[in-house]
């Protein structure tokens, strides 16, 4: 029995970073979506648990996301739970897509389903926040507003469908690097004017956009803030960095503005633009 899954990533729509907290981590409020492409991860039988890649700078064994979330599943159902899992690579670390995350949580549905395990969200999502900040939004997925780390995950109820272009290039940034590059301001940005868009099934406009992230992560990575540069010149339109990089992204009112935003974009080597679309939550 083979079991595939595809491990959709996400974009931050809005992401403000509070102060340190005492365990090291920042308190967030991240607004996030789950887009109709990602990794594939394929579940077979196998004596012992195993996790392989297709990319020599991904990890694979204990030191994958995939391996520990089955292990954090086996001691809350105290039994085994082995499998081969292996992970086709769409989109690289580094990308501030989630696709560790992504790919940890659609390796542990595929490995209940190949043992016949049936757990509830609410047990996936405690299971799943043991072993990352965004991993618990992965198991539903959709659109929620993240709290905490980014592991108190609230649905939001969001109309209609998204297009986004994705600028995908060689630029990728480290998380913590990017975290220790940030100056926490003292006026803090709220998401209400994009949750209440969402809510209504208003079109999204690229003010509402924010990524308190985005001036650290081009610290870091002078090459990720040129891209941008040179893309906004290109498309005439702004370039949204998700999460703490490298991955850029455009807000479009359709499809066919994606398209063509895509088509004025890849006209260089150097980097690749993707047209996505929202993809909705899992079901509950």
């Amino acid at each position: 029995m083979s079991i595939e899954r595809l491990a959709p990533v996400k974009v931050n729509l809005f992401l403000e970073v509070r102060e340190r907290r005492a365990d090291g981590f920042h308190d967030i409020v991240t607004v996030m979506e789950t887009l109709d492409c990602g990794d594939l991860v394929r579940v077979n039988a196998a004596p012992r648990l195993e996790v392989q890649t297709d990319r020599k700078d991904v990890p694979e064994g204990e030191g994958n996301l995939a391996w520990r979330i089955v292990r954090e599943a086996e001691k809350e159902l105290g039994r085994a739970l082995p499998a081969a899992i292996f992970i086709q690579k769409r989109f690289a670390p580094g990308t501030g897509l989630g696709a560790g995350s992504a790919d940890a949580v659609a390796a542990l549905r595929g490995v209940l389903q190949l043992h016949c395990v049936e757990l509830s969200a609410e047990k996936l999502a405690t299971i799943a926040a043991r072993v990352g900040s965004d991993t618990a939004f992965f198991v539903r997925g959709g659109v929620a507003l993240c709290t905490g780390r980014g592991e108190v995950v609230e649905p939001v109820k969001a109309s209609g469908v998204r297009h986004y272009v994705l600028l995908l290039s060689h630029a990728t940034t480290s998380t913590a690097e990017v975290y220790r590059a940030l100056t926490v301001p003292t006026h803090q940005e709220g998401p209400g004017r994009l949750l209440t868009a969402l809510a209504d099934g208003s079109p999204l406009c690229d003010a509402m956009l924010f990524n308190r992230l985005a001036p650290a992560a081009f610290n870091v990575c002078p090459e990720l803030g040129g891209l941008q540069a040179e893309a906004r010149a290109i498309a005439g339109r702004t370039a949204h960095l998700s999460g703490s990089g490298g991955t850029l992204f455009f807000l479009a009112k359709d499809k066919a503005e994606a398209d063509l935003i895509a088509a004025c974009l890849n006209v260089r080597d150097d980097w690749r633009a993707v047209v996505v679309t929202s993809r909705a939550a899992e079901p509950a």
